[in-house]
């Protein structure tokens, strides 16, 4: 794909069309330009703003494949168009595993101040005994 130009879908009809512009050629135009016709485009053909909702999740899925997920982003903000990312199942996936980790930290520094017992850190943390223990052993990192 990265060998034909974007231009060949980007004014198309077809919505699948103007998404797979995403990973074609730019033609040495600056990223954000290309992404502003192809948001563009998408709005125009667009019946209403749940289609054009599926269509930039669509985008946003393909822009990741390019490493442009933060200026599409920011490309959308400026076209005054808002998703709400929190919905993305990716961005769940990576909350989760964020606080997954923020936890097991902060279990480790509890259980090497040796101010509480382990019942008292898994009481704290709402974890099992069990957990506690296996993040002490290194089980769990």
């Amino acid at each position: 794909m990265r060998k034909v130009s974007y231009t060949n879908f980007v004014n198309s009809d077809v919505p699948e069309e103007i998404i797979l512009s995403i990973l074609c050629n730019f033609n040495e135009e600056e990223a954000s330009s290309v992404l502003a016709k192809i948001i563009s485009s998408l709005q125009k053909i667009s019946q209403d703003s749940i289609v054009l909702e599926k269509y930039i999740k669509q985008i946003l899925v393909f822009s990741r494949l390019r490493d442009l997920t933060i200026l599409t982003n920011k490309q959308l903000k400026n076209m005054g168009l808002v998703y709400d990312i929190e919905k993305d199942a990716l961005y769940q996936e990576g909350k989760l595993e964020g606080e997954f980790k923020i936890t097991i930290k902060g279990i480790q520094k509890a259980i090497l101040q040796n101010k509480l017992t382990l019942e008292d850190i898994a009481g704290l943390f709402e974890v099992s005994l069990d957990f506690i223990k296996k993040v002490k052993s290194g089980e769990i990192k």
